[in-house]
C-alpha cells in the first residue's frame, strides 16, 4: 500500500465520524505515527521504547505489538509481538482494519446483518482490502464516504457518514433495516430454568406456542451443554490463533480452558429447525457476545462474535 493510499483511506474512514482533522497535512514517516497523532480516544496505546515502538488496541486485543527500532523509519514496517516474535510483514492493512473496527463502534450510522448478497455488496463497494489474518475484509464506497466490514462469512457491518446514505446503501443491497423495537416485537420471550439458572428463551416464529421450546429444553441437558461449550471453545480458540506462528498445543489448551470456564448462557433463540445460544465471556472477550447456532443433534452449524 502506498503512502497516499493509506492516507486517503484513513481520511475516508475519519470522514465517516466527522473528526475535524486533515491527516494529509501530517508530516510523519510511518503509518503507526499517523494514526497515533490523530489522538483517537480509546483507539491506541503507544509508547516509544529502546527496542522500538510498542502499541496495542483497547480492550478487544490483548496483544502488545512492536515495530522494531531499525524498521521504524520505513513507511511500511513489519509488525512483531512484544517479545520480538514475527507477526506480519506489512502493517498498513492491519492498522487500517483496526481503525475501521474502532470507527464501526463509534459511528451512529451502522447496521450489521448476517444475511446478504455478497455479489451485490461487492458491486456497491468496489475498493477492498483483505485482512484474513484478522478475520476481516474491508470494502469501500469512496463516493459515499462509507465502507463495509466483513467478519468471516457470517457478519457484515455497514458504516456510513449520514443516516440517509446508510438507508440508500441498505436498499441498494436489498437489505431491510429493522429497528430494535421491531426485532423485539417479532420474538416472544419466556423464562425457563436451565441447569439451575434462569434463562430467557425467545421463540422467533409463529405460532406462539411453547411446544417447540419444551422440545429443545429437553435436549439441553447439562452434560450435553458442557460438551458443546468445549467444542465451541476449541473452534473459537483455533480461529484466533490460526494465523499465529509458534503456538504450542499447551497454549491452545490453556486458552480453550480459559474461554470454556468463563462462558455463560445469556439467552436462547428458538427458530425452525435450529436454536441460537448467546454466551457471555466477560473476563475473556468483554466487548462481544458469542452466538452459536445448533441443530437438533446439538451439532454446531455456525458461530460468530457480535
Amino acid at each position: 500500500m502506498e503512502a497516499n493510499d493509506f492516507i486517503k483511506y484513513c481520511h475516508t474512514l475519519l470522514q465517516i465520524i466527522s473528526i475535524p482533522m486533515d491527516i494529509s497535512k501530517l508530516q510523519c514517516e510511518q503509518n503507526i505515527m499517523i494514526l497515533h497523532n490523530l489522538q483517537l480516544e480509546g483507539f491506541m496505546n503507544l509508547s516509544v521504547q529502546e527496542n522500538g515502538i510498542m502499541f496495542s488496541f483497547g480492550a478487544d486485543d490483548k496483544n502488545v505489538y512492536l515495530i522494531k527500532s531499525d524498521e521504524k523509519v520505513l513507511f511500511e514496517p513489519s509488525i512483531y509481538y512484544e517479545d520480538g516474535e514475527f507477526f506480519l510483514k506489512d502493517s498498513s492493512i492491519f492498522l487500517l482494519t483496526q481503525l475501521a473496527i474502532w470507527i464501526s463502534k463509534k459511528s451512529p450510522y451502522t447496521y450489521s446483518c448476517k444475511q446478504y448478497q455478497y455479489i451485490k455488496v461487492r458491486e456497491l463497494f468496489p475498493v477492498w482490502f483483505d485482512g484474513d489474518y484478522y478475520l476481516y475484509t474491508i470494502r469501500f464506497n469512496l463516493e459515499n464516504n462509507s465502507f463495509v466490514l466483513r467478519k468471516g462469512d457470517s457478519l457484515l457491518t455497514f458504516v456510513a457518514s449520514e443516516p440517509n446514505t446508510l438507508d440508500i446503501l441498505l436498499q441498494a443491497a436489498n437489505i431491510k433495516k429493522e429497528t430494535p423495537k421491531q426485532k423485539s416485537q417479532q420474538h416472544n420471550v419466556f423464562e425457563f430454568d436451565l441447569s439451575g439458572k434462569k434463562v430467557n428463551v425467545e421463540l422467533a416464529y409463529s405460532p406462539n406456542s411453547q411446544t417447540e421450546i419444551d422440545k429443545w429444553l429437553s435436549i439441553l441437558k447439562s452434560e450435553e451443554l458442557d460438551k458443546m461449550k468445549i467444542r465451541l471453545s476449541k473452534k473459537l480458540t483455533k480461529d484466533v490463533f490460526s494465523q499465529t506462528d509458534n503456538v504450542s498445543k499447551q497454549d491452545l489448551m490453556e486458552q480453550t480452558n480459559l474461554l470454556y470456564g468463563n462462558m455463560s448462557i445469556d439467552k436462547i433463540i428458538v427458530d425452525k429447525g435450529y436454536i441460537t445460544i448467546t454466551f457471555l465471556a466477560p473476563n475473556v472477550i468483554p466487548d462481544y457476545v458469542i452466538n452459536c447456532q445448533l441443530n437438533k443433534r446439538l451439532s454446531i452449524i455456525d458461530y460468530y462474535l457480535e
